[in-house]
């Protein structure tokens, strides 16, 4: 019941920090500069980011690449800086270039310093998740928000 329980309020949080506005597919960058730009860009129209925060997203990559899983990219700042938690998802069937790797899935963090804890065990979800090949390519399939949300629910039980 615990890990029930825990695993619902990861999916609350889910919901909350990734808005169907946000959920992107078919989007196609040469590098993956322009790709977070592109994300950041959206982030920043849905007013859930300052413009700092694409620098900061930015010098975190030039650093080192943030694909470290096969076919994910998880583009991220430094610290948490944003004022509210919020995600932006990209997900395409075709890979496309991201420094030495490709990817077909980008997950964008916004983080707020009032989060860090709890999103934590949801980074440690969508992680776990992502990791499944089985699940990225259900993700890739789904053709709706709640469906990407259901798959997302299915499983996340198993991340934790």
């Amino acid at each position: 019941l615990n890990d029930r329980s825990n695993s619902d309020k990861i999916l609350h949080y889910i919901e909350t920090f990734l808005p169907e506005s946000l959920v992107f597919r078919e989007k196609y960058f040469d590098n993956a500069s322009g790709c977070i730009s592109w994300l950041c860009d959206q982030m920043q129209s849905a007013g859930l980011v300052e413009p700092a925060f694409k620098s900061n997203v930015l010098k975190r990559e030039a650093l080192s690449s943030t694909s470290f899983i096969k076919d994910i990219a998880v583009p991220h700042p430094l610290k948490p800086t944003t004022q509210q938690t919020s995600l932006a998802l990209i997900l395409n069937q075709a890979p496309m270039k991201w420094g030495d790797s490709s990817v077909r899935v980008v997950l964008l963090l916004g983080l707020s310093p009032n989060d860090h804890q709890k999103f934590q065990s949801i980074f440690d979800a969508f992680i776990s998740v992502l990791s499944n090949e089985e699940t990225v390519e259900s993700l890739l399939a789904a053709e709706k928000y709640a469906d990407i949300i259901k798959i997302l629910r299915d499983n996340v039980v198993f991340a934790n």
